[in-house]
């Protein structure tokens, strides 16, 4: 399922910048669809909220690759620029 994911089949998560470009850290990375703004997908990403939240609650790893950034969001840790740039080279 996580690679279905992680794929242009499902478009909730896109290839981050450095993945698109090739450049820079964590360049397998990828990262929610800003252009994900339908009803459908609004089910999905709250599907996939639960889905995180199983697999925290029984301590099973879900096979994705996200930038830091999204885990120091998800932990409302501060961000920084240097964040911003592990997973977007293009930034700077």
């Amino acid at each position: 399922m996580m690679d279905e994911l992680q794929s242009s089949f499902v478009r909730l998560l896109i290839p981050s910048p450095n993945q698109t470009y090739n450049i820079g850290d964590h360049r397998g990375s990828w990262i929610p669809n800003p252009q994900a703004n339908t009803k459908l997908e609004y089910e999905l990403f709250t599907f996939l909220g639960k889905l995180f939240g199983v697999a925290i609650r029984t301590q099973n790893n879900l096979n994705l690759s996200l930038p830091p950034i999204f885990w120091k969001k998800l932990m409302l840790e501060e961000v920084n620029v240097m964040d911003l740039k592990a997973f977007d080279e293009t930034v700077f």
